[in-house]
């Protein structure tokens, strides 16, 4: 056995399992970046416009990741609801399909609106709210958001504090959706940036260290 290759080899691990990017998007270019969302209008009232470092949603319409976006991952955004009675909706686990004439994304959401937080799973049995919170969002103010994928579970963090958790292990799809509420010219949000990002599994991390102590005891070994 070579252990200084093996050394080298557990050393590099941790690089490998550090959590990597997935999608950044500051919405800078005035156009979308149809590289990382493809793009739908489905409503009289949709539009999609990116201008002066925000993208705004208006009537459903919906961005969602051309990347699919598997295993547990932390969703960063920071957003702004234009109108008192908008629902912006975050779309997890979602095949990219809608359903009905409100243009629903089949998948788990969590739904922001002007009093509530909460997460509702969108399947082919239809909507299911599983966890909501009272949160007063104000019109025309932008929140930083955390969600949390960890396919079992979905957490919606603000600054580091959990607002509303869920169970759940219903699955669509490896996409992730990005909308406002239907069929409303007044209905908008604005989005001034969206990072996704990947978190390696605990249990890699114990492997990790299980194999250091294999290689230290290797080296020990082979210093006796």
């Amino acid at each position: 056995m070579n252990i200084s290759k093996l050394l080298i080899a557990l050393l590099a691990l941790p690089c490998a399992l550090s959590a990597s990017t997935l999608v950044d998007d500051q919405f800078n270019d005035n156009a979308i970046d149809t590289s990382i969302w493809s793009t739908s209008t489905p409503g009289t009232y949709s539009v999609l416009t990116e201008s002066g470092g925000y993208l705004t949603t208006t009537g459903r319409g919906t961005i969602v990741t051309t990347a699919s976006i598997t295993g547990t991952y932390s969703i960063n955004l920071s957003f702004s609801l234009l109108d008192a009675d908008e629902i912006f909706t975050v779309s997890l686990r979602s095949n990219g399909s809608t359903a009905g004439s409100y243009y629903e994304l089949y998948g788990v959401h969590v739904l922001f609106s002007s009093s509530t937080i909460s997460i509702v799973n969108y399947d082919n049995s239809g909507a299911n709210t599983i966890a909501t919170v009272n949160y007063t969002l104000t019109s025309g103010s932008y929140y930083s958001f955390t969600i949390v994928d960890t396919e079992d579970k979905i957490s919606v963090l603000l600054n580091g504090t959990t607002i509303v958790y869920a169970d759940t292990i219903v699955d669509m799809g490896n996409y992730v959706g990005f909308y406002s509420r239907e069929n409303a010219s007044s209905s908008a949000t604005s989005i001034d940036y969206i990072t996704i990002t990947s978190v390696p599994e605990p249990s890699s991390y114990a492997l990790v260290s299980g194999l250091g102590v294999l290689g230290f005891l290797a080296l020990r070994r082979r210093r006796a």
